[in-house]
């Protein structure tokens, strides 16, 4: 026997044992759903993992508006408390003042 037909012989092995693995029913529906269910359907798995993360960075998002939200809310019940608190805000966040007064803004440049 020569080496061309060893080579023939194991190669027409090699096909048949493919033949019989593509042509099989299980794994050919195992396979087609994979396909369908990976990259095909409108709910895949990819989809999935994208709208997982986005709602990791909502959730992460929505933590820190919670936290402004309270900061806000135990600044505004501060304000409310006392009167000269609230004209302290008013003339150092809007830089309003009183009639007849003059307000000089200084900055610092660093």
């Amino acid at each position: 026997m020569s080496e061309y037909d060893l080579l023939k012989n194991l190669g027409l092995a090699l096909l048949k044992k493919i033949k019989t693995i593509v042509t099989n029913k299980y794994l050919l529906a195992i396979a087609v759903f994979f396909v369908l269910s990976f990259f095909a359907l409108d709910n895949t798995y990819i989809d999935r993992w994208n709208n997982r993360n986005k709602i990791r960075e909502l959730n992460s998002q929505i933590e820190s508006y919670d936290k402004q939200i309270e900061t806000c809310m135990r600044k505004m019940n501060e304000l409310n408390t006392n009167k000269t608190n609230l004209e302290r805000f008013a003339r150092e966040e809007y830089y309003m003042k009183r009639t007849n007064e003059e307000v000089f803004i200084i900055e610092d440049e660093e």
